[in-house]
């Protein structure tokens, strides 16, 4: 007897291998459509220690990435103009916060210049030798009774008139800023905390570094 396939038969095994093809990509078009797209990569923003550039724009992100402050800086004949900005990364939205004309100078934005919530930033201000330091709120509401923003170095000075504050260096909480101190005549003094919405001022233990 003949044992080689028939025609039928072999047409039977093309006709199974076809549909077991179909159906293994109809399977895979299927996954692709039910399958959610991919999500955008996402640029981080580091904290960054910057100097606001005259007539230029410094943008410095938040460490989250929601938001960026923008400080521009407008030489004039007489004075410079910084105004304050801030974007919402979500929307878009940017707002303007605070515009100052004052002496020549130059505006810095400290590392951690954001509050960990996003609801402060702080700046330090360096005009005729003298520093500076104050803080706004990127909602752009008034700090004080009297102005947007609250400087705390006058007030410090004040407080403490046997230390001068050696640098602003960051966050201690939602509304505390740190600063490390020194001695008026020379010498390591205690950092403290600086709390934004009441201006009052906790001495620490030690000396942050």
């Amino acid at each position: 007897m003949d044992k080689r396939p028939t025609s039928l038969t072999i047409l039977a095994i093309v006709a199974i291998t076809a549909i077991g093809l179909v159906f293994v990509l109809n399977s895979q078009i299927q996954k692709s459509k039910e399958a959610p797209p991919s999500l955008p990569k996402v640029t981080s923003y580091a904290p960054r220690e910057a100097k606001a550039n005259p007539n230029q724009e410094t943008e410095v992100g938040s460490p989250d990435g929601k938001m960026t402050l923008i400080v521009k800086e407008e030489k004039g004949k007489e004075a410079a103009t910084f105004i304050f900005l801030v974007t919402i990364k979500a929307t878009g939205i940017q707002k303007e916060i605070y515009r100052e004309v004052g002496e020549d100078g130059s505006i810095t934005i400290p590392f951690n210049t954001f509050s960990p919530d996003n609801k402060y930033f702080f700046l330090k201000k360096e005009v005729g030798g003298k520093t500076s330091y104050f803080v706004l709120s990127t909602a752009g509401i008034p700090l004080t009774k009297d102005s947007a923003f609250m400087e705390f170095s006058n007030s410090f000075e004040n407080a403490y008139p046997d230390y001068n504050i050696d640098e602003a260096t960051g966050w201690g909480g939602l509304s505390l800023i740190v600063i490390n101190t020194k001695k008026v005549n020379c010498g390591e003094a205690p950092s403290f905390w600086v709390d934004v919405p009441s201006g009052k001022f906790t001495q620490l233990s030690s000396h942050f570094n």
